[in-house]
């Protein structure tokens, strides 16, 4: 009886292990997707793709798309760009939060995001006065071998005050969105031509992300991705055609084992490779 006793005490013991592992156990994926990255740092102005495992789980991910209210954006594929300092987000310690959720909203995961007061974004507008009205025409935008960026198309805007084209430029991004007072009382609102010219836009590719309400009445103010690489154009159709943009290396960076950045790696090393589409490689390699 107290051999039999001793044994049902073991059994007891086991299961209550086990029970405080399954409940501890993080990698244990009982919702259906796991987001890899658990906290990342940026300098302003750049990116850096998230991924979920398995890679093609059913998520969204919360995207946060307005660049002058957010510390960081978020796309529709998971790519964070950095844009101002986390360090003035008292309330949340110093850093932002991003994640991914599940299509029926139930599970939802967060990453960490520190933006450090590094680094730099290009930010400014163009003001245009009213003018006859023009035929309607989707906007189309052109990246030339010189770093020349242009945007011309059509908008829906004001025919009694000035409208306003906001940009901004980060490493691999431009923001586009019109800045039009839609309360005016006059209510004179048309389609009236626009054309933008940024220099300066070194990346092989970029993101452009362009927010362009049709009518007064659009719902739809949400900003409508492309993709765009030099020497190319893309856009000037109703349903435009996104460039693939090739990928490839934009830094390599060494560390020793000890996590200190070093400028002649030798020995056992940590190599930290950035790429054109946001992605980050780390890896260990002998270095002579």
């Amino acid at each position: 009886m107290k051999r039999i006793t001793t044994i049902l005490f073991s059994l007891v013991i086991m299961c209550m292990g086990s029970l405080a592992n399954a409940q501890t156990d993080t990698t244990h994926v009982v919702d259906g997707f796991t987001l890899e990255e658990q906290s990342i740092t940026l300098k302003v102005g750049e990116s850096y793709q998230l991924h979920v495992s398995p890679a093609d789980a059913k998520i969204r991910w919360m995207e946060s798309m307005h660049p002058l209210d957010n510390y960081v954006t978020v796309d529709m594929n998971g790519l964070v760009t950095a844009l101002k300092p986390t360090s003035a987000n008292t309330i949340m310690g110093g850093i932002t939060t991003v994640g991914a959720e599940s299509l029926d909203g139930s599970v939802s995961k967060l990453c960490k995001v520190t933006v450090l007061d590094e680094g730099s974004i290009l930010k400014d507008k163009k003001s245009f006065a009213p003018v006859d009205e023009c035929e309607w025409t989707e906007a189309k935008f052109t990246l030339d071998n010189n770093g020349h960026f242009k945007a011309e198309g059509a908008y829906y805007g004001s025919g009694a005050q000035t409208n306003h084209l906001n940009y901004i430029v980060t490493d691999q991004c431009i923001y586009l969105w019109f800045e039009i007072n839609y309360e005016d009382s006059t209510k004179m609102f048309y389609p009236q031509p626009f054309s933008l010219e940024i220099e300066n836009c070194n990346a092989q590719e970029y993101n452009i992300y362009f927010r362009n309400k049709t009518h007064v009445l659009d719902s739809q103010d949400k900003f409508v991705q492309y993709a765009i690489r030099r020497g190319f154009s893309t856009g000037g159709t109703t349903n435009a055609e996104s460039i693939a943009a090739s990928i490839t290396e934009t830094t390599v960076e060494y560390y020793n084992l000890s996590g200190q950045k070093i400028d002649s790696p030798s020995g056992l090393t940590i190599v930290v490779t950035r790429y054109s589409d946001g992605t980050l490689r780390t890896e260990k390699k002998l270095l002579r």
